[in-house]
């Protein structure tokens, strides 16, 4: 009853035709023509990308949490990083059972300015979109940060899901309409970057490593677009439901020392896995889902690794960029050994504090207020560490 057959037949890849009478809409104009071409011609290379260079999928542990993979193991062909962004890596912070590696490189002359909107919108032109994904507008940064957190849940490292999320004390009653069967969709006011860091550090003072945005989100007020669900409880089931980003959504789930991103399910109750005995589930995108794809703006990833080669990945990914593409944030999570990957909330929205530092600030002229982070949590007390490279898949 728990995670059967929505693992299976992952549509994602395609797309949907509808056919309406002649007359009901109005015909598209040429300049439409050529934004669907493009945006096609962007989700195939996107696919390709994805598809050529997954290492290895997902194995064959029988496990609901570990589906068989959906297309046969190919070897690994390395390939340059779009975008100028190197894979040349250093550690900035370290503790028990957590790294976060840092690579600062100069911008390119001509980087597409977030704000300039003659380049694709962030948003899917024939579906609602997350309010957060809006354009930046703070003039273009002359140095790219790209950042890698490394957690091993099998060393005692953490993610709270919940990130000390700040609930409405208003929201008490049930939400009758709310997606997934969950009743749960309430407002969560946005505050500061810092604030969401402090309350996490209230929560856990000897583990707290970093802070991270997380959730898509939008509306007014302002809630979370997709499902999110922490230490057992179902924090909201996103406003978006079925109707937004249809087959394209997959989900981060932590179940003991194992993490597992897989497609999630539009279904509700009792076989939607946010009604399992999985006690941590954040619902985000396809990578290659149309956020603009092409853009180099503001990133955030996940991906899952199997670092000791045992069949099981134990090893979180978070990727966070200033300036990199949905196919750069790929590549570089698959060159630390992800084997499956999903989008979260970027642009302006992307930012991180780790052990009370700003490493990666909103691209917002005003930082940008969030609802949402990731409380990412240590085995024990932090330490910073000398400067070294770390071990990138060729």
């Amino acid at each position: 009853m728990l995670l059967h057959s929505w693992f299976r037949g992952v549509q994602f890849l395609g797309s949907v035709m509808m056919l309406n009478p002649i007359g009901s809409v109005p015909l598209p104009s040429s300049d439409d023509v050529l934004h669907d071409a493009a945006r096609d011609a962007s989700q195939r290379t996107c696919l390709a990308v994805l598809e050529r260079h997954i290492d290895r999928p997902l194995q064959s542990n029988p496990s609901p949490l570990n589906p068989s993979p959906s297309h046969p193991s190919q070897p690994h062909q390395s390939a340059p990083i779009r975008g100028g962004l190197s894979t040349t890596f250093e550690t900035a912070l370290t503790a028990p059972g957590i790294t976060l590696y840092r690579q600062e490189s100069q911008a390119l002359p001509g980087l597409p300015h977030p704000s300039d909107r003659q380049n694709p919108p962030l948003h899917h032109p024939r579906r609602g979109l997350p309010a957060s994904e809006a354009f930046d507008d703070r003039p273009n940064r002359l140095v790219k940060t790209t950042l890698i957190y490394e957690l091993d849940l099998s060393q005692g490292a953490g993610l709270d899901l919940a990130g000390a999320i700040t609930i409405d004390p208003s929201e008490t009653e049930a939400h009758a309409n709310a997606a997934y069967d969950t009743e749960r969709d309430p407002h969560v006011p946005p505050r500061s970057l810092e604030d969401h860091w402090q309350a996490i550090v209230k929560a856990y003072p000897d583990r707290a490593f970093a802070a991270i945005n997380g959730q898509f989100f939008g509306a007014t007020p302002v809630r979370l677009a997709f499902p999110l669900k922490a230490q057992g409880k179902i924090i909201s089931g996103g406003y978006a439901g079925a109707g937004e980003y249809d087959g394209e959504k997959r989900m981060l789930a932590i179940n003991g020392e194992t993490a597992t991103i897989a497609p999630f399910p539009e279904i509700g109750q009792p076989d939607n896995p946010l009604f399992s005995e999985i006690a941590d589930v954040i619902v985000g995108l396809h990578p290659c889902a149309d956020k603009g794809r092409d853009r180099a703006v503001g990133r955030t990833f996940a991906g899952v690794a199997d670092r000791d080669g045992d069949g099981q990945t134990e090893t979180v990914l978070i990727l966070a960029a200033s300036h990199a593409t949905q196919i750069d944030a790929i590549l570089i999570l698959q060159r630390f050994g992800a084997i499956a990957t999903v989008m979260l909330d970027g642009g302006g929205s992307t930012q991180t504090i780790a052990l009370g530092q700003t490493y990666l600030a909103s691209s917002d002229r005003k930082p940008r207020a969030i609802p949402h982070t990731i409380g990412l949590l240590s085995n024990a007390a932090p330490i910073e560490s000398e400067a070294q490279e770390p071990t990138l898949r060729d």
